[in-house]
């Protein structure tokens, strides 16, 4: 009980508080925001069809949030204004009240505004600008030259960046060219069916139909687990070097104990970790249980439950033992070169098992699977192997001697962090 009191009269420093807890909040709710409308975008691409589309981007058009932003109104824009100026003494006047140069407006630059042939750049900007101007020279935020030949554009205002992605979904590709290209890709898939790729050194033939999807989950899984155990790593830190660089971490060990104040680190880690995931996972959550359930339970009935758990845990524990190890180059970081190789040598010695475990996939020697089987089995070296074998499948063995080694080593790195931090306090 002392630890949990300590580890929250620790919260109660403004500073920790935010830096600790407030934080993580914030971050989990940025980064899975971005998630997912990233994944959202992704199975409404593949599940989409060219009537689908098309209804998109009527919709798009109708409000769009990038109108919105440049001209005040998300609603379509009017026909396009053509705007040839004219030579008025030295200088070029509009050729009307209402052809003034406007914000996000498109000028062209050319030597004859009254013959110049526009039709092509009417067609490509429409719906995207108000006014289209013909001139020898008139400013805008966005201006065309074609005396050199090849058409140079000027972009005067940053903002002005996003008329082109106002074009691309206004334009005739999007209304048009691009429906039909995914309309014939989704016939494409159908005709072909689903493709397994027999890699020589693979256990399993490789669903490449279901490839895209299963690299969202690692990404997703992959992604959550890094940010959840880089918040644990940095924690630890945090709270050392406040007090550290205040002069009281020594006077404030020796008063409440070094075993008392080193489980109130790791009651601080759980803290963090937990106001992260309070802030990520209810929006996977709904996700899955609203806008896209048909598509995620037709997913997870295809899969392999205990296969599934296996590797999920895995996953998590292996990605642990890494961090782990890091945290001892962490608190060891005044030792220089020990620090420098705790940190960077795991990482050398995962690239080098993942190079040679992909290398293995194309051989296919019974001696080569076996140390391929080897690779995966090791924590750290075949980190990636287990990512990956959602994808490339492995033995349940591999898998579980992997698990089983990685959450040794895990409650090996704990016991030695928890005694050299007892023996070394001061170079913490």
């Amino acid at each position: 009980m002392g630890s949990i009191f300590l580890a929250f009269s620790f919260l109660r420093v403004p500073k920790l508080f935010l830096s600790l807890l407030l934080w993580p909040l914030l971050l989990g709710l940025i980064v899975f925001t971005l998630q997912l409308g990233f994944t959202y975008a992704f199975l409404a691409t593949k599940e989409g069809s060219s009537g689908s589309y098309e209804t998109r981007i009527k919709e798009v058009r109708n409000n769009s949030v990038l109108r919105e932003f440049l001209y005040g109104s998300g609603a379509a824009l009017p026909p396009i204004s053509v705007c040839r100026w004219k030579s008025f003494e030295e200088s070029e006047v509009a050729p009307s009240p209402g052809c003034e140069v406007g914000p996000y407006d498109v000028a062209l630059h050319t030597s004859n505004p009254e013959s110049f042939d526009a039709k092509e750049y009417i067609e490509f900007f429409s719906g995207s600008v108000a006014r289209l101007h013909i001139c020898k020279e008139c400013g805008a935020d966005i201006e065309m030259k074609f005396d050199s030949g090849e058409p140079v554009t000027d972009i005067r205002n940053p903002f002005a960046l996003m008329v082109y992605s106002l074009v691309e979904i206004e334009g005739k590709a999007a209304s048009e060219i691009l429906p039909k290209l995914l309309e014939e890709r989704k016939r494409s898939k159908q005709q072909r069916g689903t493709m397994l790729l027999h890699a020589p050194g693979s256990r399993a033939p490789i669903n490449f139909t279901r490839l895209e999807e299963d690299l969202a989950v690692v990404a997703n899984i992959a992604a959550l687990a890094v940010l959840v155990f880089w918040l644990a790593l940095r924690s630890h830190r945090k709270v050392l070097d406040y007090f550290s660089q205040n002069g009281a971490l020594l006077p404030l060990v020796a008063a409440c104990g070094k075993k008392q104040f080193y489980r109130a680190l790791w009651i601080i880690t759980g803290l963090r970790v937990g106001a992260f995931l309070a802030a990520a996972l209810p929006m996977p959550f709904l996700f899955m249980t609203t806008g896209a359930q048909h598509k995620v339970a037709a997913y997870l009935e295809s899969l392999d439950p205990i296969y599934f758990a296996l590797w999920f845990m895995g996953v998590v524990v292996g990605l642990g033992a890494v961090t782990l190890v890091a945290s001892i180059g962490e608190l060891q970081h005044r030792r220089h070169w020990s620090s420098f190789l705790i940190k960077y040598v795991p990482a050398i010695c995962c690239l080098i098992g993942t190079i040679l475990w992909f290398a293995l996939l194309f051989i296919s020697a019974p001696p080569f699977r076996v140390v391929q089987d080897l690779i995966a089995a090791l924590p750290i070296i075949g980190l990636i192997p287990v990512m990956l074998s959602h994808i490339v499948t492995q033995s349940i063995p591999v898998l579980v001697t992997h698990l089983v080694l990685a959450a040794l080593m895990v409650g090996l790195i704990l016991r030695y962090n928890s005694r050299w931090f007892a023996a070394h306090l001061e170079e913490v």
